[in-house]
């Protein structure tokens, strides 16, 4: 079985997952819900490669790049992050939820909200992303970009340190991940859900 012919393939169990999340510098307080009850996006998603248009809801974008960074603390502790940049089609367009709130599942004076946008790896483990313009402002960035700090924060981490969950993941290649972006407005001939098998 190759590495990612589980997601192909339904009849083959996930095992639990842990929901990692990412940085939460700026962000509301999120739902916490099992991954076994959201589902696998790919079941019900289609593959996408970079610099291909993804339409979603009002939106035309495309991911144009996505890369990674090791930063060592003074501690010496060291943490890996891995950066999508979004290259918006139509950012010159203005609709009820700019590109960010639309990705981000937020809404203005929410106290929750569900990213709609993740690395998930073989195991079934999660790690959220959070879009941010690059340059621009909200409303008239062409380029988002969002982070995924691998650390697993789910219910079966609680009694490890965070230096031990954030250095399992250090030397892992981005071929052990994929980006996958749900489509929370999906309209007619647009997919419910994408995913990007990271190189």
């Amino acid at each position: 079985m190759s590495r990612w012919s589980r997601f192909n393939n339904p009849s083959v169990p996930a095992s639990a997952a842990s929901v990692g999340r990412a940085s939460l510098r700026r962000a509301p307080v999120l739902m916490a819900i099992p991954a076994v009850l959201m589902g696998s996006a790919c079941s019900r998603g289609e593959q996408y490669e970079l610099q291909t248009p993804i339409a979603m809801g009002p939106w035309t974008f495309e991911v144009e790049s996505i890369g990674a960074r090791v930063r060592t603390d003074r501690g010496g502790d060291r943490r890996k992050t891995v950066i999508a940049v979004f290259k918006l089609h139509n950012f010159e367009e203005r609709y009820e939820k700019t590109f960010d709130d639309f990705l981000n599942g937020t809404s203005p004076g929410a106290l929750m909200a569900r990213p709609r946008t993740r690395l998930e790896d073989q195991s079934g483990s999660k790690f959220d992303g959070w879009l941010e313009p690059v340059s621009g402002g909200r409303l008239r960035s062409e380029r988002w970009r969002a982070e995924f700090l691998l650390v697993d924060l789910g219910i079966r981490d609680v009694m490890r340190s965070t230096q031990d969950l954030a250095a399992q993941h250090v030397d892992r290649p981005l071929a052990d991940f994929r980006l996958v972006i749900d489509n929370p407005d999906p309209r007619p001939g647009q997919p419910r859900g994408i995913f990007i098998l990271l190189q």
